[in-house]
């Protein structure tokens, strides 16, 4: 079969383990640069980027969410449907280089207006101007896109290869598992308050007791992440 034929293509392949693998990012600059590439056209295209001293990765996350990485997002809804300002407008990380894009086509004509623009929505969520349901929103998009992982190769291949660099190997099945087991968990817990208070801790300890089965078949690591989102 297929699997008998890739097994003797790879068998003598040489293995070795994995190293630690560090990378660098460039300081943060001091003063903003600007390269202007001109052709003979309409339409722009503005590409902003953005650089941060923090290394708090989860917040990143959530801010590019929040700032232009959905269709709930500041930019898409402010600087494109609100102040049309550019037929597409979305921001983007690069993990690499330790920065954040913010992609739009504009008219010649708009793009100093579409600059500052995209710099006021940033300033919005630097004074906290966001709300509970920008979160959230930015929170389902974060989901989706972790429960999207598997829906390609080249999504597995970028998967392990964030894993390598940051030296945070976890197997990618095992991270499924988990996150099924704890969705599981969350609508038993929902269930039992629409039930009643009575309910409630029964249900829920019943869900914990399965959780703490299923960690002792986890690596240490995620073993500790998943009892930390317990007692945190």
């Amino acid at each position: 079969g297929v699997a008998e034929k890739f097994a003797a293509a790879f068998e003598k392949a040489s293995r070795h383990d994995i190293e630690n693998t560090t990378i660098a990012l460039s300081p943060v600059k001091t003063q903003t640069e600007e390269v202007t590439e001109r052709l003979t056209v309409n339409q722009s295209k503005l590409v902003l980027g953005f650089k941060s001293h923090s290394d708090d990765d989860a917040a990143l996350v959530l801010l590019q969410k929040i700032f232009g990485g959905t269709t709930s997002s500041k930019l898409f809804r402010n600087v494109r449907e609100k102040m049309s300002l550019c037929y597409y407008c979305s921001a983007a990380r690069n993990d690499l280089k330790g920065i954040m894009l913010v992609n739009s086509g504009v008219e010649n004509e708009n793009i100093e207006k579409t600059k500052e623009a995209v710099i006021d929505q940033l300033e919005e969520i630097k004074n906290g101007n966001f709300t509970n349901e920008d979160i959230n929103f930015a929170e389902m998009a974060i989901k989706n896109d972790f429960k999207s992982v598997a829906d390609s190769a080249g999504n597995v291949s970028n998967w392990y290869f964030d894993c390598i660099r940051k030296n945070d190997i976890v197997c990618l099945p095992i991270i499924f598992q988990l996150f099924y087991k704890l969705i599981n968990m969350l609508s038993h817990f929902l269930a039992s308050i629409r039930n009643g208070k009575e309910t409630v801790g029964v249900r829920l300890s019943c869900q914990l007791i399965e959780i703490g089965t299923f960690t002792n078949q986890l690596p240490d690591d995620v073993n500790m992440l998943l009892r930390d989102s317990f007692t945190n």
